[in-house]
């Protein structure tokens, strides 16, 4: 958005005559004149665009508050802000859990008995990692999955882990060398959890080469699914992190639950003794609601409005004791945005279930219009009707949409209220800048015109006292004018 600045006065051409003739001052003649003629227009003009770059400011000041408001109006609108639940685990050493809005509250006894591990598996000792593997293929398995890696007679071992790691058809396997007190060796390591995800190794050496030797492979740890309880129901799963057993729930298992009491073995008897598993210590999970986010948001949505309120208030203002005015004081375009969200705040609201209004849930406006939240009251309704509170806000008919619609009227770039101010203003603005410039084009012609008719003037003024100078020049050296008297001798006769 373009403001153009207040409109100043206008500089006077500099004149090209000081009156050399006359001994007038022709340029400051022309420029008082000027400057006469011209102040009361260019006074005007400054006046007109001061008003509007107000106004403007005005208008500036005011959509800051509303697009702050608007912001927290919009979080209201998200069913997830009434719906926040929280996961609490008793023992964070087992497991910990996280929970969504579309979890359930309710409570669960949870033992972990083993966590999802990695298969990790590595080859016999070789002399150093440059040691040469030998010459064949070999066929890697992961799981169900097979890729298969060629080898040649140059094939180092620290080789061959980069031929692993980068073969294309890779499901997962990561080589690596590890140097320990007998040697290096290969070590081949899953990405992939779960019992299903073991490592084998098939090597088909060439005529002559060792590479056979890598069929005789260690096994470092074997695969394992995590398995825990909930509520005594097993659960078995090939990571340690899931979220399909409770729905809106993801546990994270962290380490076996503690075992109370070993398993005694079964025997065969005679008698035949039939085992007992070993029994683990419990931990327990806790799903509640949690409304410290609805809460938060709320009361950003109160502040807002409240600075808007005052914002509002500040624009629109008037003193009768210095019986000043703020800029948009009567201003109906400020009034019906302030009546229209005021309306939506207190409106009852129908065709939703729980509540109607924001007062019912400890909303509720104050005398100077300020909104005020009882926190006792909305407390209360939020732990014993969180849905009801998320219609009242978050429906398609609720409090947030409907301001939102308002506020979007006012503040959308193309066909907002508020925009639309700010185009005509600044159309104003551009309107006095061009008649100030066709107004300063008037004055420099009528200051070219003052200077031509001074400066003829000048020449006349001199023209004549050259003339007034020359004459008594000439008078004075004639008989009689030279400062002397000739009187004529009287001749006395006889």
């Amino acid at each position: 958005m373009s403001i153009i600045a207040p409109i100043s006065t206008p500089q006077t051409p500099v004149a090209t005559s000081t009156g050399l003739g006359s001994g007038i001052n022709v340029s400051g003649i022309v420029s008082s004149l000027v400057a006469a003629e011209s102040g009361p227009q260019t006074a005007q003009h400054t006046s007109q665009a001061a008003s509007v770059n107000a106004d403007l400011t005005a208008i500036g000041t005011l959509k800051n508050a509303l697009y702050t408001f608007q912001t927290s109006v919009q979080t209201l609108q998200g069913l997830s802000t009434f719906q926040a639940n929280t996961a609490t685990s008793s023992n964070n050493g087992v497991f910990t859990a996280t929970a969504d809005g579309t979890a359930v509250p309710n409570n669960y006894q949870v033992t972990v008995t083993q966590l999802a591990q990695f298969a990790k598996i590595h080859s016999a000792d070789y002399s150093s990692n440059i040691a040469l593997v030998g010459e064949g293929t070999l066929a890697i398995n992961l799981g169900s999955s097979q890729f298969n890696v060629n080898t040649d007679s140059t094939t180092t071992l620290s080789g061959l882990a980069d031929a692993i790691n980068q073969a294309s058809g890779n499901p997962g396997v990561t080589a690596s060398i590890i140097n320990v007190n007998s040697g290096s060796q290969l070590l081949l390591t899953s990405n992939k959890m779960g019992a299903v995800n073991t490592i084998s190794l098939n090597a088909t050496a060439s005529s002559g080469s060792n590479l056979g030797s890598l069929n005789s492979l260690v096994t470092l740890q074997s695969p394992a699914d995590a398995i825990m309880t909930l509520d005594g129901q097993t659960v078995t799963r090939q990571s340690n992190s899931f979220s399909d057993v409770v729905p809106g729930v993801t546990f994270s298992l962290t380490g076996p639950s503690v075992v109370t009491t070993p398993a005694v073995p079964a025997q065969t008897g005679p008698p035949a003794i039939a085992g007992i598993p070993a029994v683990y210590a419990t931990a327990s999970l806790a799903i509640a609601a949690n409304p410290s986010t609805a809460i938060s948001n709320v009361n950003k949505f109160i502040s807002a409005y409240n600075a808007l309120n005052s914002t509002i208030s500040n624009l629109s203002q008037y003193n009768p004791t210095t019986h000043l005015a703020s800029q948009l004081f009567g201003d109906p375009m400020l009034m019906g945005i302030k009546n229209q969200i005021y309306s939506a705040l207190t409106a009852s609201i129908s065709g939703i279930s729980g509540f109607s209004t924001l007062a019912e849930i400890g909303i509720a406006p104050n005398s100077t219009g300020a909104l005020v939240l009882n926190s006792v009251v909305f407390n209360q309704t939020m732990t014993t009707n969180p849905t009801g509170i998320a219609k009242l806000f978050s429906s398609t008919k609720g409090v947030a949409a409907n301001l939102n619609t308002i506020l979007n009227s006012q503040l959308d770039a193309s066909v907002g209220t508020l925009d639309a101010r700010v185009k005509s203003d600044n159309n104003q603005l551009t309107s006095i800048a061009n008649q100030q410039t066709m107004f300063n084009a008037r004055m420099a012609a009528l200051n070219a015109q003052y200077l031509k008719r001074f400066n003829t003037m000048d020449s006349i003024v001199g023209s004549l006292q050259n003339t007034s100078n020359s004459l008594t020049s000439m008078l004075a050296n004639l008989p009689g004018f030279n400062g002397t008297t000739n009187s004529p001798v009287n001749t006395k006769i006889g």
